[in-house]
């Protein structure tokens, strides 16, 4: 009997780890305004991808030109910022839109004393 309740207990934990959490529930140091490093596009203009996580919310802009923040960004993921922890991905806006990013290094502190983290291959530092 008591070896049915293990397999039962197993199977709970099983199902709430495949969850999502919020990504701040997970790892509080994502919360802040992170920015990729600047690139020139071909007419010239610096754009970054930036995201700012306050919260259980989120916004990401990709491509979006230095100044103002978030200005004239080609595509923009608002809402929801969830974790899985099983694929080690966190998702940002509504199910029907949202970007889904993989987390490759977590939120540390860097040699110069800043925050980063690696999400999709892409380095990130928190303002």
């Amino acid at each position: 009997m008591k070896l049915k309740h293990i397999a039962t207990l197993f199977s709970i934990m099983i199902f709430f780890s495949c969850e999502k959490e919020y990504v701040v529930d997970v790892e509080p140091t994502y919360k802040g305004e992170w920015h990729s490093d600047p690139v020139t596009n071909s007419n010239g203009i610096q754009i970054e991808i930036y995201f700012i996580i306050d919260g259980k919310s989120g916004l990401l802009g990709e491509w979006c030109e230095l100044m103002p923040l978030g200005g004239n960004c080609s595509s923009y993921f608002n809402g929801e910022v969830k974790f899985n922890r099983k694929q080690n991905k966190i998702s940002i806006g509504p199910a029907k839109n949202q970007v889904i990013l993989r987390v490759d290094v977590p939120p540390h502190l860097n040699t110069s004393g800043k925050w980063e983290c690696t999400l999709t291959s892409r380095v990130y530092i928190k303002n």
